[in-house]
């Protein structure tokens, strides 16, 4: 009897490559976290057009072939990193994380709102402090020792003023507030994540050797040449996060040994699920939210070309960042922006655990404008839909996601 495969045996696998179509090297690949990864080569047929007595075809004929499909995943923190720059076009690195040093002239106010406010040692501004950072601190001594362990989300930037609030609620179900202490201890503030945007310029182009590899029955599917192409984010309040990558690719090696040799092992972070984190528009928080979906398409294509049966590239087009909000209809402030064209800010953090200094994954998108609002009619609470058309920012400033791009993410274990 013939075993069949079983997705329970296979493993992905994957690593960045040199060059367009070449596989990379069989050693360094990380092993891959998925639901489901729907990668398959096709290709296109042409039928004969030919007048026969028979009526019957003569023949058909293969032409450019290609890879497609989906990788899919639940979100956690650092695993999907390196497709999220690919697909950014910020090839595999993220940014370091912006620090102001140790300084002794950082004092902390309470509030509400809490503020960190320094003399003049270091100016917030210049350093790169942005409005929606997700920051730390150390160093804080006796009444002040747990603002050491908090996440705070930086709500207002000056050159000497971080105005801030918390990222996510405690143990005890409420926000932590800032614990109060005159400056005087070596205090240093971090962003507490690697921050990811599309660059102004110098844009790169990653592609990515992708292993399937099928142990049950000894078979390897080599997959060159792959690209994301799209990225579907869905933050539901009734389920864990989850992400899908569309991909794109040049050719498949098929084999009967493993190509990847020790693959790193899987990443460990636990999951992110919408009810986990904060959601603000326009820097207000909102407890109505019922779900927030991103969607990014890099409107890649492929060219087919005389004399070869596989594609010079997958080509990426212009980035377009779209969503949906979903909210209860408690008030008319979301529907009025869509009907004054009024455009708004976005910002999104989703945590692990309650812990203060839980790890999380963060998405800005400093300006967008609404594209519908529509409600639904039950005798429940009632759900107002909102899509949304991201834009690239051109303000700069200290504003929300202030970097002049269309999307922002931060992640506080992006490699």
């Amino acid at each position: 009897m013939v075993t069949p495969a079983t997705g329970l045996f296979k493993s992905v696998a994957f690593k960045a490559e040199s060059s367009f179509g070449t596989a990379a090297g069989a050693s360094g690949a990380q092993y891959l976290r998925r639901t489901q990864s729907t990668l398959n080569a096709e290709a296109a047929f042409f039928k004969s057009v030919e007048i026969n007595l028979d009526r019957q075809l003569r023949d058909a004929r293969k032409g450019a072939k290609g890879i497609k499909g989906n990788i899919n995943g639940e979100l956690s923190p650092g695993t999907y990193s390196v497709f999220m720059a690919a697909m950014l076009g910020a090839a595999a690195s993220w940014t370091t994380a912006v620090t102001t040093g140790a300084q002794t002239d950082i004092a902390a106010a309470s509030g509400p709102p809490g503020t960190f406010t320094t003399a003049g040692s270091v100016n917030f501004l210049t350093l790169g402090f942005k409005v929606g950072d997700i920051i730390r601190s150390t160093g804080w001594t006796t009444t002040a020792a747990a603002n050491n362990a908090r996440n705070y989300r930086v709500t207002g930037v000056s050159a000497t003023v971080l105005t801030v609030g918390t990222a996510s609620t405690g143990a005890t179900g409420q926000p932590e507030a800032v614990a109060a202490k005159a400056a005087g201890d070596a205090v240093t503030i971090f962003q507490a994540g690697k921050k990811l945007v599309t660059p102004a310029s110098s844009l790169t182009d990653l592609s990515f050797t992708i292993e399937h590899w099928h142990s049950d029955i000894g078979k390897s599917e080599v997959f060159t040449g792959c690209k994301p192409t799209s990225m579907a984010l869905n933050m539901p309040a009734t389920a864990i996060a989850t992400v899908q990558f569309g991909f794109m690719g040049q050719d498949i090696v098929a084999g009967t040994t493993q190509y990847f040799t020790t693959p790193t092992a899987l990443t460990s972070a636990n999951l992110t699920a919408g009810v986990n984190g904060k959601l603000s528009i326009d820097g207000v928080g909102l407890a109505t939210v019922t779900g927030l979906s991103i969607n990014v398409n890099g409107n890649h294509a492929v060219e087919a070309v005389v004399g070869s049966q596989l594609t010079p590239g997958v080509f990426p087009g212009i980035l377009d960042v779209t969503g949906q909000v979903t909210a209860l209809f408690d008030s008319t402030t979301l529907r009025d922006a869509f009907l004054a064209e009024t455009e708004v800010s976005l910002n999104a953090v989703l945590v692990l655990t309650s812990a203060l200094n839980s790890d999380f994954i963060l998405f800005n998108i400093p300006r967008l404008k609404f594209t519908g609002s529509s409600k639904d009619d039950k005798s429940q609470a009632l759900v107002q839909t909102l899509p949304f058309q991201a834009l690239l920012n051109t303000a700069g400033g200290a504003g929300i996601g202030s970097s002049a791009t269309t999307l922002e993410i931060m992640d506080s274990l992006a490699a």
